[in-house]
């Protein structure tokens, strides 16, 4: 399963193994799919979410994290 790193404006910095990142105006969330349904892993509203990252295995056993693109989080 795809891991993705969350890392926060307050300087947070989450890991959690997902299948999907969903990311709308106003929040991302990482799900898994569970008995035929999308089941959220984590939700974070999107205007404190500094980065989120995917890490990607290398045949080698190594990895190296690509950073995700997010919609830009609405202005108050």
């Amino acid at each position: 399963m795809p891991t993705y790193r969350v890392r926060t404006n307050d300087g947070d910095l989450r890991t959690v193994q997902a299948l999907r990142l969903c990311a709308d105006l106003h929040h991302v969330r990482l799900e898994e799919r569970a008995a035929g349904d999308w089941r959220t892993v984590l939700e974070v509203p999107l205007g404190e979410v500094e980065q989120v990252q995917r890490r990607l295995n290398e045949p080698n056993g190594s990895w190296i994290w690509i950073t995700e693109k997010l919609p830009a989080a609405p202005s108050a």
